[in-house]
């Protein structure tokens, strides 16, 4: 978790999420998948968490081409997605969109709010000129999408 929400911070800041941090979820998939071998862990569910990252990967690659989402997002996401049961797979998904959908309206109001400093002296026309052409980091959507997944599934 934290290394997502690191990833977050990342790309909030910096519109790019580093290689690292999809790494290094993907190399402590085997060792969650240890601790996790217990009854209700089937050898099969290694099949369906690689078919999981494989759905991911493939919609994200889509988003990637359509220039809705950036390639660390997808990176991220597909590395996620290896945690994920398949049969969660859209619930997680969904609660990304929705977390995505809230952090999408904050993040516009905030980004107009800092353009309407700037032109203070104009109208607020050019400040929502300026909201319309702007980029969403998703990184902080898909934390805040995780962790509403595990608050759910933990509960």
């Amino acid at each position: 978790m934290f290394v997502v929400w690191a990833a977050a911070l990342k790309d909030y800041k910096t519109f790019t999420i580093p290689h690292l941090y999809p790494l290094v979820i993907l190399m402590l998939w085997p060792l969650g998948l240890v601790a996790a071998l217990t009854d209700f862990f089937q050898p099969i569910d290694v099949l369906y968490s690689f078919l999981t990252a494989a759905i991911v990967f493939i919609c994200g690659l889509l988003f990637f081409a359509l220039k809705m989402m950036g390639g660390g997002d997808v990176k991220l996401l597909t590395a996620l997605a290896l945690w994920i049961n398949l049969k969660n797979l859209h619930i997680f998904l969904f609660l990304i969109v929705m977390a995505g959908l809230v952090y999408t309206i904050w993040y516009a109001g905030w980004q107009y709010y800092k353009a309407q400093q700037k032109t203070e002296s104009e109208t607020s026309s050019k400040a929502l000129k300026s909201v319309r052409k702007m980029k969403v980091p998703y990184g902080p959507a898909i934390a805040l999408g995780l962790t509403a997944y595990l608050g759910l599934i933990w509960a």
